[in-house]
């Protein structure tokens, strides 16, 4: 009973808190600065590079070519955000951009151009210039001397023990570390993207974080400065938070407007009732088990269609271009959505690893999602 009691306490007090997150919302400063990040590069002369904004792409996406072994990027922010640097390939980029964190001081980033996994990348970098970036890569050595050895099984009895006996201890010394390093305003934007990597992370799974890992990771969000919260960091970390005093589970139906493949906007709900049962398919194109589920499943698709069993692909990849030709290569003939990465539907679904496929009835029941392959579809109808 005790216990009981401690708990809705902490869970009406992360309710207040993000009220008045809320309320402070007003205070955002609209106030521009121009940031400038340059530098040298060796191997990459006449070579073209991109710097994505998150909150502004894919409208603001900056193109500089590599002139004189040197490049420039120039642009208006209202705050600190985090971006994305990489090189522009003829074919979509395998390997993630490098994260850099721009600010109103000039940014010197050299590197050094190579081939990796058949593709022009980053082979080594150096920050001659920025004390935020310097710290950040810091704090990044910091977080996998934490995390780095932790390991996430696919067997649901191993993590089980896990989350009980080891990730307690990695998500204590990880808030410590956010709480103690990333504690100034000027490190808001770094922290903000530990938050969101440690929510999408298996270590900090939802459902065994405790009402006290909540309340401190709702502490550490609210104390962040309000400025940023049009960067998709923020938001996706307040759509997870929002979650922690609600009493809705990840098997809940919420409802998201999505865009197909002629940029049609598209409602899962409208889809889900006209449907006996409707699979919900999160799937990115560097997962091999997404894709081999994609490819496994098209013998199977007009039987299942003919049944009322329907599919619909949310893909979550970062880039639209990406999407696209991943569904052309596995000639997707189901219902092939794009979310991207910082879409609310991630957290909301609270998906942590992939592919997660969720089952829902034509009244919106979550009735399966724990099954991996069409012909499982075709059993579930069976037996419903």
């Amino acid at each position: 009973m005790k216990r009981t009691i401690t708990t809705l306490i902490m869970l009406s007090a992360i309710i207040l808190n993000s009220c008045m997150n809320q309320k402070n919302k007003e205070n955002f400063n609209d106030k521009e600065f121009e940031f400038v990040l340059t530098g040298n590069v060796k191997n990459g002369e006449g070579k073209l590079l991109k710097l994505t904004i998150p909150s502004k792409y894919p409208n603001d996406t900056l193109i500089s070519e590599i002139k004189n072994g040197e490049y420039l990027f120039k642009g208006k922010l209202n705050a600190v955000e985090k971006a994305g640097i990489s090189v522009v390939n003829k074919e979509l980029n395998k390997r993630l951009p490098t994260t850099l964190f721009l600010t109103k001081d000039t940014i010197v980033f050299d590197f050094e151009l190579g081939e990796q996994f058949d593709e022009l990348t980053f082979i080594s970098d150096t920050i001659l210039k920025s004390d935020i970036n310097l710290y950040a890569r810091k704090i990044d050595k910091k977080y996998w001397e934490v995390n780095g050895g932790v390991w996430v099984f696919g067997d649901s009895i191993k993590n089980d023990s896990m989350n009980k006996h080891i990730y307690p201890n990695v998500k204590f010394k990880t808030l410590e570390l956010i709480k103690n390093e990333l504690n100034k305003k000027e490190y808001a934007s770094i922290k903000l993207h530990y938050l969101r990597r440690i929510l999408e992370s298996d270590v900090f799974s939802f459902d065994y974080l405790s009402p006290s890992e909540k309340k401190e990771i709702n502490d550490l969000f609210i104390e962040t400065d309000t400025t940023l919260n049009k960067t998709p960091d923020y938001k996706i970390i307040e759509s997870y938070i929002s979650n922690f005093a609600s009493n809705i589970t990840r098997t809940s139906f919420k409802d998201f407007k999505l865009i197909d493949f002629n940029g049609n906007e598209i409602t899962l709900s409208n889809i889900i009732s006209n449907n006996k049962i409707t699979v919900l398919d999160f799937w990115w194109s560097g997962c091999v088990p997404c894709r081999k589920f994609n490819n496994e499943a098209k013998p199977f698709y007009s039987q299942l269609k003919e049944k009322g069993i329907e599919i619909i692909g949310i893909n979550v990849d970062r880039q639209n271009a990406v999407w696209k030709k991943s569904s052309s290569q596995d000639q997707i003939e189901w219902i092939n959505l794009y979310a991207g990465s910082d879409s609310n539907i991630i957290p909301e679904y609270r998906i942590t690893y992939y592919p997660t496929k969720i089952i829902f009835d034509t009244d919106k029941n979550v009735i399966d999602f724990d099954f991996h392959t069409a012909e499982d579809l075709l059993q579930i109808l069976k037996e419903k």
